[in-house]
């Protein structure tokens, strides 16, 4: 009985200080964020439901590395441009969307980690949030080399209506 309270000690205190240790870390920092980013620049293939043939994504570093743009589907009737961007200390992104509108997110710095990051809603032009259909939340998740899960949460009325997840691959 003695020998197993030495183990189970040592245990407990590795949990606790592993916890602390990741509260220490504090938020991710948006220009971490933000390099990680760019680090998506190239073409992009996304696997579509029902066996639709593959789409197409692309990311570029323009503005002399002062934003990333990600277009999706392009050449498209669905084409669409998200722009990601420093102002501050805060990540910011503007979506151009299909359905005509921009919604603006911002990352979440607390939820986000190096390899997944997490944008809510911080606004936009053209749509009222509290009732007309808009992209309201999203998350980009690192993979591994060359793969990559985007996540998109949609809203109408005010409430999330639609998740949209693509898997990305390098060609």
């Amino acid at each position: 009985m003695a020998m197993s309270r030495t183990l189970v000690i040592p245990a407990v205190l590795v949990v606790m200080l592993g916890g602390l240790a990741r509260g220490a870390e504090g938020p991710l920092d948006s220009k971490v964020a933000f390099e990680k980013l760019k680090t998506l620049a190239g073409d992009w293939t996304v696997e579509m439901p029902d066996g639709a043939p593959p789409a197409k994504f692309s990311y570029k570093v323009v503005g002399s590395g002062t934003a990333v743009v990600e277009e999706l589907f392009p050449g498209t009737d669905m084409a669409m441009l998200s722009v990601y961007y420093l102002v501050g200390d805060d990540l910011r992104m503007t979506h151009y969307c299909a359905g005509k509108n921009q919604p603006q997110l911002k990352l979440d710095r607390a939820a986000s980690t190096s390899d997944v990051l997490v944008l809510a809603f911080d606004g936009g032009t053209n749509f009222d949030p509290a009732q007309d259909p808009h992209m309201h939340e999203g998350k980009i998740a690192f993979r591994g080399t060359g793969q990559l899960e985007s996540t998109w949460i949609g809203f109408n009325g005010g409430k999330p209506v639609h998740t949209q997840v693509f898997k990305l691959s390098r060609p």
